[in-house]
């Protein structure tokens, strides 16, 4: 019976923490799509490791 009330203790704990990350990742998302929307293919060329500067000049 301890080790329920140790997981239930650890779950309320972490709980939280998991969902404020979520919430940052789905504004995480939305703005990779809005930026997406002005700046076509922008995510894709900072994914690939290139340099910012690079993507203006195309």
């Amino acid at each position: 019976m301890t080790d329920l009330s140790t997981f239930e203790r650890a779950f309320v704990q972490e709980f939280p923490k998991s969902v404020k990350r979520r919430a940052l990742f789905d504004r995480y998302l939305e703005y990779n799509a809005r930026l997406n929307e002005f700046l076509p293919g922008y995510t894709q060329w900072i994914g690939a490791g290139r340099p910012m500067s690079e993507f203006c000049q195309s």
